[in-house]
């Protein structure tokens, strides 16, 4: 399953570990939890490459909860460990990804209450498991190639496809995701005669429509082409 976090690289090597974002930042004392329980894994050096995640009541992903963990000390942050590039001095980039799966599950010991997690695949029914993931609202799914080396950035042995909702709501405000920079509607649900905050959306509108989109909150809250004040959101980070 997808997870909902940052990208993490774990670096041990001679009793240190450090934590490094997608892009080469330093987060090893953001991390701090994990990189002291990253210590005692049984290895002299190991890299590791993973999700930093805050888990809600029902275990899923919850990016909005890890914001406010990583601002205000709060939820625990759990790494999830999904592939393996080096240990003990071997490169195992090359090595096909089951190969590299089932080193990395040996090196992670099975325990509920790790701060650091082996994610585990599921092998079977793609458009099953995709469905089911919709239905309990779970951020997606990554389909990858077995017998596929390691590569860094995009490629074609691997496949991200997201689960999206539709409600209609309100918008109420613009932000910028902390993650990418990218325009977010904040949309509220009208209920009773008030608005419930339902959180935010990206807006996948193209041109003028989606700068229009964006500038609209400044005179208020209105939908393109709608009189009526409303806006379409998307569950699971996206709007339509």
């Amino acid at each position: 399953m997808k997870h909902d976090g940052f990208r993490t690289i774990l670096v041990i090597e001679r009793g240190t570990v450090r934590a490094f974002t997608r892009n080469g930042h330093d987060w090893s004392e953001g991390y701090s939890g994990i990189v002291a329980r990253a210590k005692g894994l049984p290895c002299r050096s190991a890299i590791l490459d993973g999700e930093i995640i805050v888990q809600d009541k029902r275990g899923a992903s919850d990016f909005e909860a890890l914001q406010s963990a990583l601002r205000a000390r709060g939820a625990p942050l759990i790494f999830y460990a999904f592939d393996l590039l080096h240990h003990d001095g071997r490169d195992w980039r090359n090595k096909p990804l089951l190969e590299r799966r089932h080193r990395l599950k040996r090196l992670i010991e099975a325990d509920a209450h790790s701060v650091i997690q082996f994610s585990e695949e599921f092998a079977g029914d793609g458009p099953a498991l995709f469905k089911a993931c919709a239905k309990h609202q779970l951020e997606g799914i990554i389909s990858k190639l077995a017998t596929a080396p390691y590569q860094s950035g995009r490629s074609r042995t691997w496949l991200k496809t997201k689960c999206f909702t539709e409600s209609e709501l309100v918008l109420v405000g613009i932000d910028r995701d902390r993650k990418t920079g990218a325009a977010r509607a904040l949309l509220a649900k009208p209920e009773r005669g008030a608005l419930i905050y339902a959180g935010p959306a990206f807006i996948a509108l193209q041109n003028n429509d989606r700068d229009v989109y964006v500038l609209v909150p400044e005179r208020g809250c209105v939908k393109l082409g709608d009189p009526s004040g409303h806006a379409y959101g998307g569950g699971g980070g996206g709007a339509p």
